[in-house]
């Protein structure tokens, strides 16, 4: 298995990369739980700032766009093929990846798109689907922008499709 160091903020941080052996839901989740203990590591579990995300962001995510709060999302570029951003709904981080032709919608409590941007993002986008809603963060705990970048990454490590069932 090859293991290896990334840079995160100037922090060298060790990752080991799981081998995936099928494509389920459970062998997915193990690489998104990796990266969210790396950007736990990183960030500690309190609630993170758009500078910091924005930070690590551009710094490991190919096609990383920016952080935003909901308010501006009508003023953002369109995404193109492969690239993403982070929205601030008020108090919760939530990630945006664009698939092909296909908006991608990652909530880390498994709430709907439609629950949270439908009136502003079904002008801009034709097609928009949800990851799996299943919640993977309990509502007291403050790691939705750790788990944002944690699902992003997990894009990167194992592609969308995989992504799609954490």
């Amino acid at each position: 298995m090859n293991s290896n160091y990334i840079t995160v903020g100037g922090s060298k941080l060790y990752y080991k990369p799981k081998n995936l052996k099928g494509s389920g839901e459970i062998q997915v989740d193990k690489v998104y739980n990796d990266f969210l203990k790396l950007f736990n590591k990183y960030f500690g579990t309190k609630a993170t700032y758009d500078i910091d995300l924005s930070k690590v962001g551009y710094e490991l995510i190919p096609g990383f766009k920016g952080v935003y709060p909901m308010e501006d999302m009508n003023q953002l570029d369109k995404l193109n093929d492969k690239e993403s951003y982070i929205i601030n709904t008020g108090e919760h981080w939530v990630a945006l990846y664009m698939n092909k032709k296909i908006l991608v919608i990652y909530d880390s409590f498994g709430r709907k798109y439609q629950e949270l941007f439908h009136k502003i993002l079904s002008d801009i986008y034709p097609k928009i689907v949800d990851v799996d809603n299943d919640a993977e963060q309990e509502i007291k705990q403050e790691t939705c922008g750790q788990r944002a970048l944690a699902w992003l990454s997990t894009i990167q490590s194992v592609g969308i499709d995989k992504a799609m069932l954490v």
